[in-house]
């Protein structure tokens, strides 16, 4: 009996840390496979930078940093409240983009840096949320 309670208890504990990070899968493929400023929520890609048809922006007073087309119907922007400047260091933040039908704002979210190239380019990763951002801070 106490060898089953035992097994019962070592199997809700792993059905629990599994769920506490639902998103691992998703993470690791974002971290893999994304090399290009973009917006991903839940494995899905939501925004892909165009340079051709696109800006970069970053106000390094605000830590904010946005990216749209020349006419601002398409875009995200995420603002932070801290500066990352160290791998795995996380702050909280505000994500704001659009979808074909709407503006969705996303505020309180925990973002982490994963890493950085030597570009100005920035890994952003929400474990909550599944929200994966690579951005560019504009020197």
């Amino acid at each position: 009996m106490r060898r089953l309670r035992n097994v019962s208890l070592m199997i809700l504990l792993a059905l629990v840390t599994v769920s506490c990070d639902k998103y691992r899968g998703i993470q690791e493929e974002f971290m893999r496979g994304e090399n290009e400023i973009s917006l991903s929520i839940k494995g899905e890609k939501v925004f892909s930078y165009d340079p051709l048809t696109q800006q970069l922006g970053y106000d390094p007073g605000k830590r904010e940093f946005r990216v749209m087309d020349d006419d601002m119907s398409d875009y995200f922007v995420i603002q932070l409240n801290k500066d990352l400047t160290q791998i795995g260091s996380s702050c909280s933040g505000t994500l704001k983009y659009t979808t074909e039908d709407e503006v969705i704002t996303k505020t309180g979210i925990s973002f982490t840096l994963q890493k950085t190239g030597d570009d100005g380019l920035k890994w952003l990763w929400s474990k909550k949320n599944g929200i994966g951002a690579v951005v560019r801070e504009l020197k």
